[in-house]
């Protein structure tokens, strides 16, 4: 199924989770910090914005390139 979503709905998508991407991966950061890690495990959750992050950059280049 196929639904239509205007680009600029799809870019403010992509700049909230960009948003929520950098507070996770500080929050990781941070709490590495308190834990004096050396290296950071990033949570699943992080992970998981950050490919769905860049799942959404491919979907708007695609749509770019065709409109």
């Amino acid at each position: 199924m196929k639904i239509t979503v205007d680009t600029t709905d799809l870019e403010k998508i992509e700049d909230t989770l960009g948003v929520v991407h950098t507070f996770m991966q500080r929050r990781d950061e941070m709490n590495a910090a308190v834990h004096l890690a050396e290296n950071v495990r990033y949570s699943p959750i992080t992970s998981n914005v950050q490919a769905s992050l860049e799942r959404l950059g491919q979907i708007l280049v695609e749509a770019r390139s065709e409109g």
